[in-house]
């Protein structure tokens, strides 16, 4: 519906609930303009609730606002620690690619060879590992001279 349409079924519908006419009769010219005025103050006090509504809102975004430009700074240098990368020992695997602080990072030699050094690594607060490198050393190697853990 088009709005002079809906406003003249609205206009319809407050006659018909005022007592100003009946189904079967339309209002004259002064209870049209008396029924526009109605709604006209109806609207201006709807309008003046809003604006208020408004200004208050405003005011408190305001406010919001003011609060947090006095908020300290967050330290963008402080960037998460990590640990360098560690690479897959020759003839091994590695698993894990996380080197943020608390992070595990475990080392595992192929058949026939044995590992050598720190089998799991933890990334400390300093951005440092625990342990020791990891290598992998040939069996056969290890039974004619000790593999040193």
């Amino acid at each position: 519906l088009s709005f002079p349409r809906r406003c003249l079924i609205l206009l319809c519908l407050a006659a018909i609930q005022s007592g100003h006419a009946t189904v079967q009769t339309c209002m004259d010219k002064h209870q049209v303009v008396g029924l526009l005025r109605q709604m006209e103050k109806f609207l201006k006090g709807q309008e003046i609730r809003f604006t208020e509504g408004l200004r208050i809102m405003k005011s408190k975004l305001a406010s919001l606002q003011n609060s947090a430009s006095k908020l300290p700074q967050a330290d963008q240098s402080a960037a998460p620690t990590t640990c360098p990368s560690l690479e897959a020992p020759a003839h091994g695997t590695k698993f894990g690619s996380k080197y943020f602080v608390g992070h595990e990072v475990h080392f595992t030699c192929s058949q026939g060879y044995q590992l050598v050094g720190s089998p799991t690594r933890v990334c400390r607060d300093n951005g440092t590992w625990t342990g020791v490198g990891a290598a992998c050393k040939d069996v056969s190697e290890c039974a004619s001279n000790p593999c040193q853990n």
